[in-house]
C-alpha cells in the first residue's frame, strides 16, 4: 500500500477527518511538536519513549490513537508490535476489536484492498483472537514470537513482551485513582 500520513490515511481508508487537537497528538507520537498549540494548552517536551497525551473526556483518544493510528501503523509496517492496556482486559479487549473490524470489516474494503495481504489480514492470521491479533510468518520480520496487537488488562505481565509502541488508555479510574 501507499505510504501516507496518518490524517490523509484516515480520511482514505478509515472515512474519518482528523481535527487540530487530533493532529498535535500524532505529531506528539511521531516525535514532531504540536502544531498550533492553544495559549490554554501546554506542551512539555521529555523524554521522547515516555509521552502522556492529557486530553478531556469525549475528544476521540480511543478512537483516533488506540483504534485508528494502530491501524495506520500496522498498514505502514506489518511487523509493528502494539500492547494496549486498559483498566480491564475487557476493555482492553474492546479496543482490539475496533483494530480488527477496521482490518477485517467490509466497511474498509478499500483499506484492505490496499493493505491486506491476498486473503485478507484474518485469513492468513496466525492468531486472530479476542485478546491478540498475529500476522502470518510472511507478514512479519524475523519470526518475532510476540504478537502484533496485544491486548491487556492493568497488571499483567509486560515485562519480557517486546512492544514498539505500548498505549495506557483508560487505565486510571475513580476506583483505581
Amino acid at each position: 500500500g501507499e505510504r501516507l500520513p496518518f490524517a490523509e490515511f484516515r480520511r482514505k481508508y478509515l472515512k474519518t477527518e482528523t481535527f487540530w487537537h487530533q493532529h498535535q497528538w500524532i505529531d506528539i507520537l511521531e516525535g514532531r511538536n504540536p502544531r498550533d498549540l492553544h495559549e490554554a494548552q501546554t506542551y512539555v517536551p521529555g523524554k521522547k519513549s515516555r509521552v502522556l497525551i492529557n486530553t478531556p473526556p469525549f475528544h476521540a483518544k480511543s478512537v483516533t490513537i488506540t483504534i485508528d493510528y494502530v491501524v495506520y501503523r500496522l498498514c505502514m509496517d506489518p511487523s509493528f508490535r502494539v500492547i494496549l492496556v486498559s483498566e480491564t482486559s475487557t476493555l482492553a479487549e474492546d479496543f482490539l476489536f475496533g483494530i480488527k473490524t477496521r482490518l477485517d470489516h467490509p466497511d474498509y474494503i478499500d483499506l484492505q484492498k490496499a493493505y491486506a495481504p491476498d486473503g485478507g489480514w484474518k485469513a492468513t492470521a496466525e492468531q486472530w483472537t479476542g485478546s491478540r491479533i498475529v500476522f502470518g510468518g510472511d507478514q512479519r520480520e524475523g519470526g518475532e514470537k510476540d504478537p502484533n496487537v496485544q491486548a491487556i488488562g492493568m497488571g499483567s505481565q509486560i515485562y519480557g513482551r517486546r512492544a514498539d509502541l505500548i498505549i495506557l488508555d483508560d487505565t486510571v479510574t475513580g476506583k483505581n485513582v
